[in-house]
């Protein structure tokens, strides 16, 4: 590998087509790097640059609740024909960043074949340790992946 990995940053692993993606786990942008099992070669990917804490790997792609500094720009993937993230579009193809905007993510998982991703309730009782969740299920729509919203609410309290 190029970069580093530390044990104090998140990473995440994917294979994708027969090849090893590795996302994150450095102080950088979260960096990609591609390992290439046939060749057993490592590559570089300068495009993929993004910052995020959350990821998970599903059917062949890698998926992340990309960020700009503290500004959510919703669920990404992976394209790995173009080498860069892509932002999952809503039912109706349009780019509504699946209702993701509004919240902070702390954790996403992959559920029963969707994505899971988890935030803490917003709410002015310090009491309440809320965790909301939303289920979403992923499906390709030419060159886009959609994304709709299954299940939404609370999952722990």
């Amino acid at each position: 590998m190029k970069v580093s990995r530390s044990a104090d940053y998140k990473v995440a692993v994917g294979v994708v087509e027969g090849k090893i993606y590795v996302i994150g786990g450095s102080d950088e942008d979260s960096q990609v790097e591609v390992f290439d099992s046939e060749t057993q070669t490592w590559d570089f990917e300068e495009k993929a640059k993004f910052e995020s804490d959350f990821w998970v790997s599903m059917k062949q792609k890698v998926y992340m609740v990309g960020r700009d500094g503290r500004v959510s720009i919703g669920l990404m993937w992976f394209n790995t024909k173009l080498k860069v993230w892509t932002r999952v579009v809503d039912r109706d193809g349009k780019d509504g960043k699946l209702e993701l905007y509004s919240f902070a993510a702390q954790k996403m998982e992959e559920y029963e074949g969707n994505i899971a991703p988890f935030w803490p309730l917003a709410n002015t009782d310090r009491t309440k340790n809320d965790l909301i969740c939303k289920l979403i299920a992923l499906d390709r729509v030419g060159e886009n992946i959609r994304g709709r919203i299954e299940w939404s609410g609370i999952a722990a309290a």
